[in-house]
């Protein structure tokens, strides 16, 4: 287990620690602007199941994945309608739609 203590603030080498991490099929708690966060790789499956384990959380209750651009969305999801496609040119920022 690594703590890395962000109250004074944090480094660009602290950053890479968690994404290696994370990469590596490991879990970490991120605060966000509400809550601390749970999170790992959401295509590793063996890390989701830490999460699931760590949460005591039933495999049925389906967890948040945040995705960065569309084609994550392809990746992570059985597909998307045209409907789905069309709510997120309209809603997502602009930076989000670029590979549409």
């Amino acid at each position: 287990m690594k703590y890395i203590d962000i109250e004074e603030g944090y480094s660009k080498d602290d950053i890479r620690i968690v994404a290696e991490i994370i990469k590596n099929g490991g879990v970490a708690i991120l605060p966000t602007d509400t809550v601390y966060g749970i999170v790992a790789d959401a295509i590793n499956e063996e890390a989701v199941k830490k999460i699931y384990e760590i949460k005591i959380r039933e495999f049925s209750k389906p967890c948040n994945i945040l995705v960065s651009n569309m084609n994550m969305i392809k990746e992570v999801t059985k597909g998307i309608s045209k409907k789905e496609e069309k709510i997120i040119k309209n809603f997502f920022p602009r930076s989000f739609n670029h590979n549409i």
